[in-house]
């Protein structure tokens, strides 16, 4: 989700700050702002609360009408999570941390690191000073390990990201065109990399897949015995009986609004909304011809972190446009690695490692060309 100034340093993500104060045991310090929207952005300044931490502001992009919108999807397993997140907002209130809602505009302030963060809370712009600008829109699922094993996604409109498409046990299927096998797909996706359901549904999932695929060995005599799978299944349908409410009470906010063109939209190639815009409007229809003639999407993360907001910017000139958008098309490494790892790789099957074709650099002709 760019917004400008979001490259500065001492803007990170909420998992990025998790991550440091769980792995790294580093505590943040100095003048904190969280802006966004999702349970986690109530779990971090919990968080921070315990330690001793306490952020100058939390703005939210949720309101309170989105909470009634959200009540027709409370159920029973729903309610310990709600119960949680409330207590959060007790606590930080209690604790004397500003909490408002109604966020509609972010920006970061500053030279060589973020000083302030600009907030347009219900029409009223203001500038907050900050040391760590702390942000979180939600979460989507990373697609790159299915694109590259040949599988079909699908884009959600409501969140505005890919998925992989699969049966209720995670069975994937086979991407239309040129595929890495004729045989049926056997691959099975579980976990956020399928659905964002957290952590509990990701492990009620796994069984369920596991149990999946342990039903087909014995249906293919590979494996002797039954297999019940109507347990698993259950388990994992409420596990994820929580995710319609959350989805309506924490909508997307921030990554919901189109970046001004001066946000950088990919920071590996430094490029703007406003320099991808008019890639766009000079003839570029996807984002891998956007690729081609922009670059973006060419960097170190391999589009990881612009490919969404680029599918969003190429909808913005085709509206009412019933085709949806395609990613980036990926290639491994799907992290960087080192070449040692590369050089000590063993276990490759030349057979499985071919692909019927490769037909996969787009014609770059834009309007203007002496050729188009």
């Amino acid at each position: 989700m760019p917004f400008t100034g979001w490259t500065l340093p001492g803007v990170m993500t909420a998992g990025a700050v998790q991550t440091l104060m769980k792995a790294g045991h580093l505590q943040p310090d100095g003048r904190i702002v969280l802006a966004g929207t999702g349970p986690l952005i109530l779990l971090l300044a919990e968080q921070l609360r315990r330690l001793g931490v306490r952020p100058t502001l939390v703005a939210r992009t949720d309101r309170f009408n989105n909470k009634l919108a959200a009540a027709p999807h409370i159920c029973l397993p729903a309610l310990p999570a709600m119960l949680k997140g409330l207590g959060w907002i007790a606590r930080s209130r209690l604790a004397g941390i500003a909490m408002k809602t109604g966020l509609t505009g972010l920006e970061a302030l500053g030279r060589a690191h973020v000083e302030a963060a600009r907030v347009t809370i219900d029409g009223k712009t203001t500038e907050v000073p900050c040391d760590l600008l702390i942000v979180h829109d939600g979460i989507v699922p990373s697609i790159e390990l299915a694109q590259c094993a040949g599988l079909d996604l699908e884009w959600l409109p409501s969140d505005m990201s890919w998925r992989p498409k699969t049966s209720k046990d995670g069975r994937a299927m086979i991407a239309p065109g040129p595929a890495l096998t004729s045989d049926v797909c056997r691959i099975h996706v579980t976990g956020d990399a399928r659905r964002i359901a957290g952590a509990h549904a990701a492990i009620a999932h796994g069984r369920f897949a596991a149990k999946a695929v342990k039903a087909e060995l014995r249906a293919a005599g590979k494996a002797t015995g039954a297999e019940n799978l109507h347990p698993a299944e259950a388990a994992a349908r409420k596990a994820a009986a929580g995710r319609p409410f959350l989805e309506a009470a924490f909508p997307p906010g921030l990554s919901a609004q189109l970046p001004s063109d001066d946000a950088i939209v990919c920071r590996c190639e430094e490029l703007t909304a406003g320099t991808l815009r008019v890639a766009i409007r000079r003839g570029a229809t996807d984002v891998n011809l956007v690729r081609a003639v922009a670059r973006s999407g060419m960097g170190p993360c391999q589009g990881r972190n612009c490919s969404v907001t680029l599918a969003r910017l190429l909808a913005e000139t085709r509206p009412g446009d019933a085709q949806p958008p395609v990613p980036f098309r990926a290639r491994p490494p799907i992290r960087p690695l080192p070449l040692g790892a590369l050089a000590t790789l063993e276990g490759i099957d030349p057979e499985l490692a071919q692909i019927v074709s490769l037909d996969d650099k787009p014609k770059a002709v834009l309007s203007g060309d002496a050729d188009g």
